[in-house]
C-alpha cells in the first residue's frame, strides 16, 4: 500500500506542475497522468481485493 501511494503522490504533483513547465500541453498531460493514476490506483485496489 505504502508504494501506491507514492506512486499516486508522484503523479499527481506532475500533473499539477506541468501547466507552469509547458503550458500550452498542459491539459492533455494532465489528462494523461490522471488516467495512468487512476488506472495505477484501481489495479491496486483490485489485487487487495481479490
Amino acid at each position: 500500500m505504502k508504494k501506491i501511494m507514492i506512486t499516486q503522490s508522484i503523479l499527481w504533483a506532475a500533473a499539477i506542475l506541468l501547466p507552469v513547465i509547458n503550458p500550452e500541453a498542459s491539459w492533455w498531460l494532465i489528462a494523461v497522468l490522471a488516467v495512468v493514476a487512476l488506472d495505477s490506483l484501481r489495479r491496486e485496489i483490485n489485487k487487495v481485493l481479490s
